[in-house]
């Protein structure tokens, strides 16, 4: 039986994750809609052949393009389970989203945590859990207006769920090499836009990003990168993951964050440079 739900999907270029990510939820889903940046591989045909509704929409941007999918696909179902293509839910959330969706419910949305994969091993220690609100009504959710690590949001109550959303990129290194690439470059504009301004987040409401525009922030810019991996690798565990948890570690909590640092110096010395020669 299906449930009073719609699958919504984000891609560009996921040829290599579309179909996982689509026979996760097809049990469960009355559709499954996918929002297509225009990919240039075998996204488009993948979805379609197995059932998919596909609307190909040019990317601005992460909010823009989750809110377009939200807001202007035509979505019919009350309820709506938002993924990226290299997600899947697990057998057991498959389960526990029907018995949550079963029930008379008074919560718009609920938070899942995601189950990192990476080189086949689930990286638990030093990562693990993310919450990630990615169940919600389809009347009551919205994107936040972010260029990077933008949240949905839902107004009235929240619940939890306690299985796992999956989280398997198949697309390789340099993939995911060029995808960070592009990141730390909108990171470090987007922190730029921060020191402009005072931090407005309530520790209460969102202790995370209040650690992050209040302490992260205003740390060295080369010492946090170091201080990121030393918390996340050695003090968190990530060692006992074997070579994968050295691996994504070290690229993501120390490589991906100097890079980071590095654009921030970047545009910092190219802003100072063009202030100068004005002042010239």
């Amino acid at each position: 039986m299906k449930l009073n739900l719609t699958a919504l999907i984000l891609t560009l270029n996921e040829e290599m994750n579309i179909q996982g990510c689509i026979e996760s939820v097809k049990s469960i889903v009355q559709e499954i809609v996918v929002v297509d940046s225009l990919s240039k591989d075998r996204t488009v045909a993948i979805a379609q052949s197995l059932g998919a509704r596909v609307i190909q929409n040019r990317f601005i941007g992460f909010s823009e393009q989750r809110n377009f999918a939200l807001k202007q696909t035509g979505i019919s179902t009350e309820w709506v389970l938002v993924l990226d293509a290299d997600e899947k839910i697990s057998p057991e959330l498959a389960l526990e989203i029907r018995s949550v969706l079963n029930h008379n419910l008074s919560k718009n949305g609920f938070r899942v945590k995601r189950r990192f994969i990476w080189n086949g091993k689930w990286i638990k220690r030093g990562y693990y859990p993310v919450w990630l609100l990615r169940l919600a009504r389809v009347n009551h959710v919205y994107c936040e207006d972010r260029k990077l690590n933008e949240h949905l949001l839902v107004d009235e109550e929240i619940g939890d769920l306690n299985c796992d959303l999956i989280h398997e990129d198949n697309n390789g290194i340099n993939h995911w090499h060029i995808k960070h690439l592009n990141y730390a470059e909108i990171a470090a504009r987007e922190f730029l836009k921060r020191k402009e301004k005072l931090s407005l987040v309530d520790f209460k409401a969102n202790k995370k990003r209040w650690l992050k525009y209040n302490l992260w922030d205003r740390l060295p810019l080369f010492v946090r990168p170091w201080l990121y991996f030393v918390f996340c690798y050695f003090i968190r565990g990530g060692f006992l993951e074997g070579w994968q948890g050295l691996s994504y570690h070290f690229l993501h909590g120390l490589w991906f964050q100097l890079l980071i640092s590095h654009k921030i110096y970047e545009l910092q010395t190219d802003l100072k440079t063009q202030l100068n020669s004005h002042c010239d």
